[in-house]
């Protein structure tokens, strides 16, 4: 008689970022910790290799693993099975319990008795699913050959199961149903003083990532260059003396934030203490941990509670100098968040002055953004550091255009945190500060030396751009054109924010004064042709508004949209180097045969095909260079005439789902220039965007044209 197999159930989907797999609704009476006993067999066996694994790390009596969840409704019975079987097998653990991923990996970091860490989560799939992450003491999650080896555990674990019926695991399982029949929660094993511990450790973790990790660099990058020391010494003073009087300013600016947690484990959280101590008023929604009353990723229709409740702050527009009373004005954030549900990732939402439009910024230029803020503080105040940014091979090229107008190092890497931190670690030890890594196609923000994706990092960046600054900025004069009123904008020298929008003059390949301010932002009443308006301070939610409207350089679809992913049978999606071989052969042939269109319709030249291998990004010349085990991201770069890159066409095969992912990305500007569009002023922008979005969306068909085609010669 054959040995049962897992057939009739969903397996894991077994990767080095993670394991997930959907639980199936528990059909026989209920108990929190119990799971159908087919998925209770899976957890029992991936217990048994991660204590194998961690049994190895564990070489003296102090050393411990810590456990922690999200709050996915099955994650307290597999946190239950885990714990009975780590301890079954001697592994000394510690419980938090429902921690956000962030937190629980500075805990690790900072306790040296913590020699590796377990999380149950899975990351951004629907709340059906759930799964791990794991790690050792560095608080990275495994790296690539060691997860493999693990997972090669499992693997065989399973097997030997399978052929002994699973007589050991069910044995295992009764034992455990027999352990917690009469327990309804797991509080007795959560372990309280260390959830204190880690919040403790994760308000100092927060404050070394975003400033003295830059300030202990720049002193070692200082040692090379004593000509400039003195130079050195003012800007860190300055630094210093802004960094002291920071939480007031933006106090005295009313700055506040709205965050919809959506039930996320962040709930519990040290954020909203971390904000209020930098002078930030937080308002929230959804804080029920488990109760995901949007969808759990952050983009699209998940984010309609926080635009209609950002929205309805602003119902009442004020004068941009009003004097209207400070309880009043303080009830108006200007920026919304809302996180996944292990809270390593989260999306922004903006509302336009005066308009009361809301714009969500998108996994893409939330990431741009952050590598604005944090690339503008360290030319401002660190000018002697090497900066670099860490981006995988499906970012924006809007990242890449940030990099080289401020002099940043920029380097690829393949899909996967772990291979961003891989190349992370391996760019540092050639002298590099790592200003950001990420994954822009998630929108993932990692402030080195952290290891893991933290949304707070990105909204504390954002606020030392504003308010980091010896002077207030401010309007000085206005301009009537034909088109519209614009205003000027003086910022104090050698700001982050003069250096910001440096930065973006240089990517629209024009001057500062030319990102003037539209008339919309401010009440006509207040500005005539005859009489300017006078300086005054420039509110942050008006300069916030103008950075992100100026980052709109490219239109790019999201990897998570339902169009732009593709469902093709296993066997073709397993056999990737195959599918990259006849796609880059079907695309190059129609590409030849088709010059004129390419040219005249979209100002195509020229096509450069790239393969994205772990921790490199490998051009090839042709289809045969595409090596026959290799398994990551491939990108196709559009050049125009003059061989600049103007945008790109990038796929992989999602390692966590069933799925082939896509994506498309072309430049607004190009659009403008080669259709002879009216040119780029703020009013007009729309139009040149939305002629963009015409041309990806043909692309993306030709895209997933020949990605079909290719499979079907497989």
């Amino acid at each position: 008689m054959p040995a049962p197999s897992f057939s009739f159930i969903r397996p894991f989907i077994l990767s080095p970022s993670g394991w997930r797999k959907v639980f199936l609704p528990l059909r026989s009476p209920y108990h929190p910790f119990k799971l159908e006993h087919a998925d209770n067999r899976q957890v029992i066996l991936a217990a048994l290799t991660f204590a194998h694994y961690f049994k190895s790390l564990l070489s003296h009596k102090n050393h411990k693993i810590l456990i922690a969840r999200d709050s996915r409704a099955s994650g307290a019975a597999i946190h239950a099975n885990l714990l009975f079987i780590l301890k079954e097998k001697a592994i000394p653990t510690i419980s938090l319990g429902i921690t956000s991923l962030p937190e629980m990996l500075a805990c690790v970091k900072a306790e040296i008795s913590l020699q590796g860490w377990l999380y149950i989560t899975a990351s951004h799939n629907p709340k059906e699913h759930n799964g791990f992450k794991l790690g050792g003491r560095t608080g990275q999650v495994l790296s690539s050959k060691i997860a493999h080896r693990v997972i090669a555990r499992y693997l065989r674990t399973k097997t030997q199961a399978q052929q002994t019926y699973f007589h050991d695991t069910d044995t295992l399982i009764k034992n455990f149903l027999q352990k917690f029949s009469k327990q309804k929660t797991l509080d007795r094993e959560i372990n309280l003083t260390w959830q204190k511990k880690t919040r403790t450790h994760y308000e100092k973790s927060v404050q070394r990532l975003i400033i003295p990790n830059i300030m202990s660099h720049h002193r070692s990058a200082k040692k090379s260059s004593t000509a400039l020391h003195k130079s050195s010494q003012h800007r860190q003073s300055t630094f210093q003396s802004n960094l002291k009087h920071l939480p007031s300013h933006v106090n005295q600016a009313h700055f506040s934030i709205l965050i919809n947690y959506n039930g996320s484990a962040r709930i519990t959280s040290a954020e909203r203490t971390i904000l209020k101590n930098w002078g930030v008023s937080v308002y929230t929604l959804n804080t029920t941990p488990g109760l995901f009353n949007d969808g759990i990723v952050p983009e699209g229709r998940s984010l309609t509670t926080l635009k209609n409740k950002l929205r309805s702050y602003h119902k009442k527009t004020l004068p941009l100098r009003s004097k209207t009373p400070h309880s009043q004005t303080k009830s108006r954030p200007i920026l919304g968040i809302q996180y996944d549900a292990d809270g390593d990732r989260g999306n922004l939402v903006t509302i336009a002055p005066f308009t009361q439009q809301v714009h969500v910024l998108g996994a893409q230029l939330t990431f741009a953004l952050a590598l604005l803020a944090r690339v503008a503080l360290i030319k401002a105040y660190f000018p002697h550091i090497k900066p670099a940014v860490i981006a995988n091979g499906a970012t924006s090229l809007l990242v890449r255009d940030i990099a080289n107008a401020s002099g940043v190092h920029y380097v690829q890497s393949e899909t996967g945190e772990s291979n961003v931190l891989d190349r992370s670690n391996q760019v540092a030890h050639q002298g590099y500060y790592i200003a950001l890594a990420g994954e822009g196609s998630n929108g993932g923000n990692i402030v080195p030396p952290g290891t893991v994706r933290d949304p707070l990092t990105l909204m504390l960046s954002l606020i030392e751009l504003l308010f980091l600054n010896p002077l207030k900025h401010t309007v000085t004069s206005a301009i009537r054109t034909p088109i519209s009123t614009e205003l000027d904008l003086a910022f104090s020298p050698h700001s982050p924010l003069s250096i910001a929008f440096e930065i973006l003059a240089k990517i629209h390949n024009s001057s500062v004064k030319s990102l003037r301010l539209p008339s919309k932002t401010i009440p006509s009443a207040k500005i005539t042709a005859k009489k300017p308006a006078k300086s005054f301070p420039f509110p942050p939610h008006i300069l916030l508004h103008t950075l992100i409207t100026w980052l709109n350089k490219y239109v790019t679809t999201e990897v998570t949209d339902p169009t732009t992913l593709i469902r093709l049978p296993s066997q073709q999606t397993k056999n990737l180097p195959s599918l990259k071989k006849y796609y880059t052969k079907h695309l190059t042939t129609y590409f030849k045969a088709n010059e004129t269109l390419f040219n005249k319709k979209f100002g195509i030249y020229k096509l450069t095909f790239a393969l994205h291998l772990g921790i490199k990004t490998q051009v090839i010349a042709t289809s045969n260079a595409i090596p026959i085990t290799e398994k990551g991201g491939f990108s196709v770069y559009l050049s125009d005439r003059t061989d600049n890159i103007i945008g790109f066409l990038w796929f992989r095969t999602s390692q966590t789902e069933p799925v082939l992912r896509t994506l498309v990305e072309f430049s607004i500007a190009h659009v403008q220039k080669h259709l002879n569009l009216p040119p780029p002023p703020y009013k007009l922008r729309s139009k040149t965007k939305t002629t963009t979005q015409k041309l990806v969306t043909d692309l993306l068909k030709m895209h997933h044209k020949f990605i079909r085609k290719a499979a079907k010669r497989i």
